[in-house]
């Protein structure tokens, strides 16, 4: 059938450029998807939503989102012919919103940690002069 497509194309048009375009087409929609692609996607947006709402949430949603793509990033380095580069945009993708989710949680943790001590020497100090 694909034969028979190829010959009616080329022998209606005399156009290569059509009957390039008609394979790069049949090849592209053959390829599959990354398996987990959208996961990783949904994932690192969650993060980056859950990390403003609630801080450790967001952390632990980036985290799993970075290393779920470092895992779909390795399987379409060994056979990019036979995946979408869609999907693997779509990794990338949730791969960043990760990133970014992880350094934002841990700029809100360290925050967080540094009005704790602050606290803590505050009430120690204002303890022992009497304040």
């Amino acid at each position: 059938m694909f034969d028979n497509d190829i010959n009616f194309i080329f022998a209606q048009t005399n156009n290569r450029k059509l009957l390039t375009e008609f394979i790069m087409e049949t090849i592209e929609n053959n390829k599959r998807s990354l398996p987990e692609a959208s996961t990783v996607l949904v994932l690192g947006i969650l993060s980056l939503i859950f990390t403003f709402s609630c801080g450790i949430v967001g952390l632990i949603l980036g985290i799993i989102a970075v290393a779920m793509a470092s895992s779909q990033r390795k399987i379409y380095m060994n056979a990019p012919g036979e995946y979408t580069e869609s999907s693997y945009n779509n990794v990338n993708s949730g791969r960043v919103c990760g990133i970014i989710s992880i350094c934002i949680a841990a700029i809100i943790i360290a925050f967080a940690i540094l009005i704790v001590c602050g606290v803590v020497i505050l009430g120690i100090s204002a303890s022992t002069f009497g304040w």
